[in-house]
């Protein structure tokens, strides 16, 4: 049997590093809509990094992932760098729409109760993105009245 885990690196358009240790991090490709593997799927980058620390520091984050690794007693895929050609507050963006699809898409199976999980935590990521939303926006336009 397989560990199927690694530490992972997620180096954004902007620069940050977030780094995560994870099992199956084939899944990030995962889509709900099509229910296929897709080239990018922002609420699982959501999912999987998004809850973790950044750093702007290339050294800091292979710091990090090297004392991660150090401290698992299996790590089947060692330490990986993913980047991404987008800003994180993209992928954030990105999100919204994205999870509303996904949402839509297990909301409309004969059989959705299997996805009970799955929506409720793409619920979860979609109220906390329009939160996040609702302040960006306040922000931007704070700053737009000063400027």
């Amino acid at each position: 049997m397989s560990a199927d885990n690694g530490v992972y690196i997620l180096k954004t358009k902007e620069g940050q590093y977030r780094v995560i240790t994870a099992q199956a991090i084939d899944n990030l490709n995962w889509s709900f809509i099509h229910f296929r593997e897709e080239r990018y799927v922002p609420t699982r980058l959501l999912e999987y990094f998004g809850n973790c620390k950044y750093t702007y520091n290339r050294d800091t984050a292979l710091n990090i992932a090297q004392n991660i690794y150090n401290h698992l007693p299996i790590c089947e895929y060692g330490i990986q760098t993913f980047s991404i050609n987008r800003t994180w507050n993209r992928i954030k963006h990105d999100s919204i729409d994205y999870a509303r699809q996904e949402i839509k898409s297990l909301e409309a199976l004969s059989d959705r109760t299997q996805y009970d999980d799955e929506i409720t935590k793409l619920k979860e990521i979609l109220k906390y993105l329009t939160v996040w939303q609702t302040r960006y926006n306040d922000l931007k336009n704070e700053i737009m009245k000063k400027g």
